[in-house]
C-alpha cells in the first residue's frame, strides 16, 4: 500500500488499506494513511473518521492529529482544525507542516495576524521549504509588511529558480518598494518561466 501511494496509485492503495485493517482493525498508522490517502482524492468527510480512529487508538500520534486537521479544515470546520493542529504542534514541537497547516487555516478565516508566528516557525524548522516561504510572504504582504515579504520571496527564488510565481510575486514586491530596475528582471523571468506579470 505505502509503495502504491508513493507511485500515485491511490485507489489501489486505498484497497491495500483496507484489507490490512481488516486483518489488523486496531492499527493507528494503517487508520492514518487509508485516510490520507481519501483525503489525496479529495474526500475529507470520508477520511476524518479514519483520522479519528487513529488519534483515538494512538493519542500521541501527531501526524495523524495534522491529518485530522487537514480533513476537518477542508470540510470548513477551521476553529476544530486549528485545535487538531495545534495537539500536533504540541506533541512534536519541531513538525513544520503542523505549524504551517495551523497558519493556513488561521488565514482562511481571516486571522492572518495570528496565522504569522506559525508560519514563521513553519519555515525555522524547515527553511528550505519554497512553497511555504512563498505562502509566508503572500500574507506578509497582505499584512503591508512588503520588505519582509520580499525576503520570503528573495528566499524562494533562490531555493527555487526556475519558480515563475516566486519571480513573479518578488518582482511586484520589490516594485511596490521602488526597486523598479531589480523589480523588472525578476518580473521578466517571470514571463520567460510562462508566469504572467501584470
Amino acid at each position: 500500500a505505502i509503495a502504491l501511494t508513493e507511485s500515485g496509485r491511490t485507489e489501489e492503495a486505498i484497497t491495500h488499506l483496507q484489507a490490512a485493517l481488516h486483518l489488523k482493525p486496531d492499527h493507528a498508522p494503517v487508520e492514518n494513511n487509508l485516510g490520507d490517502n481519501l483525503l489525496r482524492l479529495g474526500r475529507p468527510a470520508v477520511a476524518l473518521p479514519h483520522f479519528e480512529r487513529a488519534v483515538q487508538l494512538h493519542p500521541d500520534y501527531a501526524v495523524a492529529h495534522c491529518n485530522r486537521g487537514l480533513a476537518l479544515a477542508r470540510l470548513g470546520r477551521v476553529e476544530e482544525a486549528c485545535r487538531a493542529f495545534a495537539e500536533a504542534a504540541r506533541l512534536d514541537p519541531r513538525y513544520p507542516e503542523a505549524e504551517f497547516n495551523w497558519g493556513v487555516a488561521l488565514v482562511e478565516s481571516k486571522r492572518a495576524a495570528e496565522a504569522l508566528p506559525h508560519l514563521a516557525r513553519a519555515i525555522q524548522l524547515a527553511p528550505r521549504w519554497p512553497s511555504a516561504r512563498t505562502y509566508f510572504g503572500r500574507v506578509l504582504a497582505s499584512e503591508g509588511r512588503l520588505a519582509d515579504a520580499a525576503d520570503q520571496f528573495r528566499a524562494a527564488v533562490d531555493l527555487a529558480p526556475d519558480s515563475g510565481e516566486a519571480h513573479f510575486l518578488l518582482g511586484k514586491a520589490l516594485r511596490a518598494l521602488g526597486r523598479t530596475t531589480e523589480a523588472e528582471t525578476h518580473l521578466d523571468a517571470a514571463r520567460q518561466l510562462g508566469t504572467a506579470a501584470p
